[in-house]
């Protein structure tokens, strides 16, 4: 008998002590999973120590603690092409080009699809979360962010502006962000007039999806766009479309 299960309801199976909610945003509920694990602050450690190991003092640790985040490391590093599969797998399914489309607001055109598409920039991990409310009867809304409103969400304590995170932008686009979609009932997905703000975005939320790992044809191939730092492209890309 086939699983009633979803891909992404099955990824999260595996960790039975984490209490998955598949009502929120599938990128954020790997980032909490990844935080609960220890995922994330293993790699996170491991990067400071590789990069201050020839201009600093090495800090005491013992071998045994470096070789247990290295494990922690190695297990994240699984975690997430197990996710990043899971999530193509559901994305594809969900989405045929006409239900793309009809999700976005346009109508299906005889012949240009990718080309019109690529004048919409919304991230796809909050277009797969709201599409999900969507089908689910929740209140869902898009929610419009030019390039005066992203500078105002931009700190300029800095000399690399750092955007504010998504729950800043959301009150001030009077609207709440997925995080708080228990309390408040709504689920936004922002839409971006400029794919390069939608990149800062994506960047600084951690909802990227690897080019690389969209290996099957479908909707999720079809949108993704690659994010570049500087004049270099990025080893990873933008879930944008």
């Amino acid at each position: 008998m086939a699983s009633s299960q979803s891909d992404l309801e099955r990824f999260f199976g595996k960790y039975p002590e984490f209490d998955y909610k598949p009502g929120r945003n599938a990128a954020r509920e790997f980032q909490r999973l990844a935080r609960e694990k220890g995922w994330s602050q293993a790699e996170k450690v491991l990067r400071k120590m590789k990069d201050k190991e020839e201009t600093q003092p090495k800090k005491k640790m013992s071998p045994e603690k470096i070789q247990r985040l290295k494990v922690l490391k190695r297990e994240y590093g699984d975690a997430r092409t197990k996710f990043y599969g899971a999530f193509q797998k559901e994305f594809n399914a969900v989405f045929d080009r006409g239900y793309l489309c009809e999700v976005l607001g346009f109508e299906v055109p005889e012949t240009g699809l990718k080309k019109m598409l690529q004048t919409v920039h919304v991230n796809i991990y909050e277009l797969h979360h709201y599409e999900k409310a969507l089908r689910k009867g929740k209140s869902a809304k898009i929610v419009d962010v030019n390039p005066e409103v992203l500078r105002e969400l931009l700190s300029t304590e800095t000399q690399q502006p750092q955007m504010r995170k998504s729950k800043s932008m959301a009150h001030r686009s009077s609207g709440v962000t997925d995080i708080e979609v228990e309390t408040s009932g709504d689920i936004i997905m922002f839409r971006f007039s400029k794919v390069s703000d939608l990149a800062v975005y994506s960047r600084e939320n951690d909802l990227i999806y690897p080019l690389k790992r969209a290996k099957e044809e479908g909707a999720l191939k079809l949108l993704l766009r690659r994010i570049v730092r500087g004049n270099r492209p990025s080893v990873r890309t933008a879930p944008a479309v």
